[in-house]
């Protein structure tokens, strides 16, 4: 089964939707799990801190410390006191996350000031100062309750100042944060946590799992809204390319009457008014072929029921067969011909069959090659005929035989079509160095200017004076073009000065 155009963008708008809104769901999930984490270590760090700033408060002295690390009880109740005064007064907000620089910087050491008396690190927020804050011991506050109570995720553990491991639970140096504890100004020992790289919390990871659910059921709206908004655009985009799909189909049909419609300035609608155009083309060359046709049936037509009279009359006896009525004949025949031959020169040029060979000539010479060639003609007709030249001769490379051919169609549309005792005046015009301008003229009669384009199409008379009682065939100027064009040049025709048409051709040298 071929799948239509409006299913492939269907297809292929859905497919980028939906891989987009699955790297976002990645993105998303991956971004919350690495921040919820990060933040769950910085909250660590900050109880870290809050222990180290209980342990500088309770131990003192030296003595204190190694008492420290020998009764585990009284760490125990340290760590205890730590939880239960960062849950008394932090219950309700946690600290701000810690930065990076902040632990790089932190060398574990508390300030004093000039008192002698400790300072308490303002790397902790103030709901984490316990120093203005009665002892825990000292406090008969009743313990806060075992739901607003946060048991740490992990133990504390306490080194001595070797880093060998005193409580808690040995890990590898390198996945704990390690601060020093100080008693005047030397270290006598560090207390640890571990960084988490996942959740070990249930409660942690019940939150994360609810929120991949969140993220799930964004992730499903957002592609049901992604394939709705698919189908939408691909329903819009696809309808002018299947209108004119319809359209090419009536077109192969021989239905150029069809058109489409598409206002929008893209590439659909260039597409649409090409095709437009081509319908129009089609329409034009069709009905060109038709007139074409019966153009060549009407042409032949004519000399041949001509023929065909004369003939009939001499085999039945009505008319002599004589000189005369051969002459006759043999004039019908040779416009016959005439009609043939400008027919198969014109089907070799638009096949692009008719041969060229090009070298340099001289115009000028063709042109007094072709009146001197017919002179008889013209003296008969009484034509004077002139030839004047602007500027130095320069050759222009040409076919020669193709050049001929066109003067001398040009001199018989003259001979033809001008009154006797007429004028023809040929100037040939060297004076722009990258163009040869060539004027044949002659007097009257002239054609109307409504009709001066129509000279160039085939078979086309000014019926009042270029008729076909002259023996032409109405294909003499097509050819003319046909040769020109092939020069790279152009032909047109307008009023003529002497009172005739005025043909002028422009070649580039």
């Amino acid at each position: 089964m071929t799948l239509g155009i409006r299913a492939k963008l269907i297809i292929a708008l859905a497919s980028t939707s939906l891989l987009i809104t699955a790297i976002a769901f990645v993105a998303m999930l991956l971004s919350f799990r690495s921040g919820f984490l990060q933040y769950i270590n910085d909250y660590r760090y900050q109880s870290l801190e809050a222990l180290l700033e209980v342990i500088e408060d309770e131990v003192r002295t030296p003595s204190q410390w190694r008492q420290l690390i020998r009764r585990k009880r009284y760490w125990d109740e340290l760590v205890s006191s730590m939880f239960q005064e960062t849950q008394q007064y932090a219950i309700f907000s946690r600290p701000p996350p810690v930065s990076q620089e902040s632990r790089k910087k932190n060398d574990g050491h508390p300030k004093k000031s000039k008192d002698g008396f400790k300072k308490k690190s303002h790397s902790l927020s103030d709901e984490y100062r316990f120093a203005d804050k009665p002892h825990p011991k000292k406090d008969h506050r009743p313990p806060p309750s075992r739901n607003n109570r946060r048991s740490p995720p992990q133990p504390f553990v306490l080194l001595d100042v070797s880093q060998r491991l005193i409580y808690g639970r040995e890990l590898p140096l390198d996945e704990m944060w390690i601060l020093p504890v100080t008693i005047d100004d030397q270290v006598q020992g560090y207390i640890g946590m571990g960084k988490l790289t996942a959740f070990e919390s249930s409660a942690d990871q019940v939150f994360v799992a609810n929120q991949t659910k969140y993220f799930i059921g964004i992730a499903i709206i957002a592609s049901i809204i992604a394939l709705a908004i698919a189908f939408i655009l691909a329903r819009w985009m696809g309808k002018p390319i299947q209108h004119l799909d319809k359209a090419m189909s009536a077109l192969m049909k021989r239905d150029y009457t069809v058109k489409l419609q598409h206002d929008a300035n893209d590439e659909i609608g260039r597409l649409v008014q090409s095709f437009n155009q081509l319908s129009n083309s089609l329409d034009e060359y069709e009905q060109s072929q038709q007139r074409w046709i019966a153009d060549i049936s009407h042409e032949l037509r004519t000399p041949l029921a001509t023929l065909r009279g004369e003939m009939e009359a001499i085999k039945e006896g009505v008319r002599e067969f004589n000189a005369e009525r051969l002459h006759s004949l043999y004039e019908e025949a040779l416009r016959l011909q005439r009609i043939v031959d400008d027919l198969h020169q014109l089907s070799l040029s638009d096949a692009g069959s008719m041969r060229y060979v090009y070298d340099e000539v001289s115009v000028i010479g063709v042109i007094k090659h072709v009146v001197a060639c017919n002179e008889v003609a013209l003296d008969s007709h009484g034509l004077n005929c002139s030839i004047i030249v602007k500027g130095d001769e320069k050759k222009m490379y040409a076919d020669a035989d193709r050049l001929s051919q066109l003067f001398y169609n040009l001199l018989q549309n003259s001979i033809r079509y001008t009154d006797n005792g007429g004028q023809l005046q040929i100037t040939i015009s060297f004076t722009d160095d990258k163009n040869l301008m060539i004027c044949w003229e002659d007097s009257e009669p002239g054609v109307a200017t409504d009709s001066l384009d129509k000279l160039f199409n085939r078979l086309y008379r000014e019926e009042k004076s270029r008729n076909r009682e002259k023996g032409g065939s109405g294909l003499g100027l097509s050819i003319c073009r046909a040769i020109v064009g092939a020069h790279q040049g152009d032909i047109y025709a307008k009023q003529s000065s002497l009172g005739g048409v005025a043909i002028e051709i422009k070649f580039p040298i």
